[in-house]
């Protein structure tokens, strides 16, 4: 099993959590995007080593780092969703009022 810390570092040098951030959210607003970052990262962290390892060591990181991304950012049932992305919603609706009056 790979340590935890070789597959940090490889993704850090690598730069593919930010490659997959960036392809998966294209148009998005650039604060979603570094709190979708900061998520991963901590996704990372916290998800079990066996499962990552197993990702990692057969060439796999991308489409697991994909999956998370597209579950979190694209699903309205997310925690990500919840947190940030249902607030922004409502912020630019209550915009669109005030440019109204």
């Amino acid at each position: 099993m790979t340590p935890r810390e070789e597959i940090i570092k490889y993704l850090l040098e690598s730069g593919l959590v930010d490659k997959c951030v960036k392809y998966q959210t294209k148009k998005a607003d650039p604060y979603l995007k570094e709190e979708l970052t900061q998520e991963l990262w901590l996704w990372l962290l916290e998800y079990d080593i066996s499962k990552l390892s197993d990702a990692y060591e057969n060439g796999h990181m991308n489409a697991i780092i994909t999956r998370w991304l597209q579950n979190q950012f694209h699903s309205k049932n997310s925690p990500f969703y919840k947190r940030y992305r249902k607030w922004q919603a409502v912020e630019e609706d209550i915009n669109d009022y005030i440019k109204i009056i």
